[in-house]
């Protein structure tokens, strides 16, 4: 089954659902790693077999974003949003093969182009 990710208030009411993700067969959808201090962006991971990307979801709309080119099993793999929500922190070049030249990155909040922070390195964390 899919993981589809839901919303509720305060009280556990107003149960809502925001993605309506389509997840193949060795997959498992979405999964929640950080909501943003305001509450509109959630960053998610899509997950499954030799799988594993950053996703983007507006909390306002239910829209989702890959922030992994390709959406492939070597993409950016997301560990936490900014302070301000507008970049995510996180990795490139893993995959489930290994690989010898990983990369702590950035990533806009809406996509766009990787900043490099550090060659030969992964499980990045912006510190706390």
């Amino acid at each position: 089954p899919a993981n589809q990710l839901f919303v509720m208030n305060e009280e556990g009411q107003r149960i809502s659902q925001v993605t309506h993700t389509k997840v193949s067969p060795l997959s498992v959808g979405l999964e929640p790693l950080q909501i943003s201090e305001n509450g509109n962006r959630l960053l998610t991971e899509y997950a499954g077999e030799d799988q594993s990307y950053a996703v983007a979801v507006s909390l306002v709309t239910g829209s989702e974003k890959s922030l992994s080119p390709g959406n492939s099993e070597t993409g950016f793999q997301a560990t936490a949003l900014s302070a301000d929500g507008k970049s995510v922190l996180g990795t490139v070049g893993l995959g489930f093969g290994g690989n010898p030249h990983p990369k702590v990155v950035t990533v806009p909040w809406n996509g766009g182009k990787q900043k490099v922070l550090v060659k030969g390195a992964y499980q990045p964390s912006w510190g706390s």
